[in-house]
């Protein structure tokens, strides 16, 4: 059912076995996958998966980048008419949302799904439990650090296509690359944020029950099938990533380039550290931005300002997260740094094909 879509009673004659019976195997499969395995397949990378997705990100000419994110929709064929406005796409079908995050490998790290078929790739950040924690301030880490076209960075973000918002947590193609400095930049984003498009590609050839409209009468079959095959297609990339190019590729860039980690800290791309792993921001800030939230203006027993003083999970930390993660500025700021960073690290070798 699975790995090839099927109906419950196509197989029936030959596994010599009943539909409800298929139905109900089926269903016990998926639930029990999903409670055994979401802990370990489906959460926010270690500490030592998150130093190798920013090594790797580096060496492609990305520092401080952590995954590719993106939507799919999958198809909703009984939908039940009561929830067809709420299920309507944009392509007048009924659907849910798929939104995930994965590496290079396409090993999936967040795997969100069962919003409405109406919500696009804008507002369904209002729902993920991706932008829940960004805004709670406890994704991404606060005690990396990058360096990005000589500023020292300590926000990570993702690669988006041009749908996502203007927000300092993803690096979106520059829509008009009117220069040199832009097209370098639109040209090396490009493929880091397919990645989650060819994540959209590799796992339903493998789960054909994902590529298929779903049979279901509930949300809640479709999240735990969504699940179940996000975690066999994490089973089959950690069982098959070690004979992968790119693996072969880091391997053999380490040995010719002689440079052993020190701490989880790679030299790619120069002689700059990818990444420093600190104690987290010293200054005003949840990753050490100036962030400009209101204040009654009065002062604590030290005398410091309140604003300096954010207990974690307090109201002011929360809304100091969601101001810097969410900052306009700071998105243009790091298109910006990463145009400059990109052209003076690469364009000796995109030039030829520009």
């Amino acid at each position: 059912m699975l790995g090839y879509g099927e109906p419950y009673d196509r197989p029936d004659e030959y596994c010599r076995l009943s539909r409800s019976t298929i139905a109900e195997a089926t269903r016990r499969l998926t639930e029990f996958i999903v409670n055994k395995w979401e802990p370990t397949y489906l959460h926010h990378p270690t500490e030592e998966e998150l130093k190798h997705i920013l090594t790797r990100n580096a060496a492609r000419g990305m520092p401080g980048c952590i995954g590719a994110i993106d939507c799919t929709h999958w198809q909703w064929l009984k939908c039940p008419k009561a929830l067809a406005g709420q299920y309507h796409d944009r392509k007048g079908k009924r659907s849910v949302v798929i939104e995930s995050v994965c590496d290079e490998d396409t090993y999936i790290w967040h795997f969100f799904i069962g919003a409405p078929g109406s919500y696009n790739d804008t507002n369904v950040l209002a729902s993920s439990p991706l932008m829940l924690d960004v805004n709670a301030g406890v994704w991404p880490p606060r005690n990396i650090s990058y360096t990005l076209n000589g500023r020292t960075r300590r926000l990570l973000f993702y690669t988006a296509d041009r749908g996502y918002p203007r927000y300092a947590l993803f690096a979106t193609p520059h829509p008009i690359p009117d220069t040199r400095k832009r097209s370098v930049y639109n040209r090396l984003q490009e493929p880091v944020r397919k990645d989650a498009e060819r994540l959209f590609a590799v796992m339903p050839s493998r789960f054909n029950i994902v590529l298929r409209p779903a049979r279901f009468t509930s949300v809640f079959r479709m999240i735990n099938t969504g699940k179940a095959a996000a975690i066999l297609h994490n089973m089959a990339i950690e069982c098959t990533r070690e004979d992968f190019v790119a693996q072969q590729r880091m391997q053999e860039q380490r040995s010719a380039a002689c440079n052993e980690a020190i701490g989880g800290q790679g030299a790619f791309g120069g002689d700059q550290a990818a990444f420093v792993v600190d104690d987290g921001p010293s200054g005003g800030g949840v990753w050490g931005f100036s962030v400009s939230i209101e204040t009654d203006g009065q002062s604590n027993s030290n005398g410091h300002e309140a604003e300096h003083d954010m207990a974690v999970g307090s109201l002011r930390y929360t809304d100091g997260a969601e101001c810097e993660a969410k900052d306009t500025d700071a998105h243009f700021a790091l298109l910006h740094d990463l145009s400059e960073h990109i052209y003076a690290n690469r364009c000796r070798l995109l030039l030829p094909y520009l």
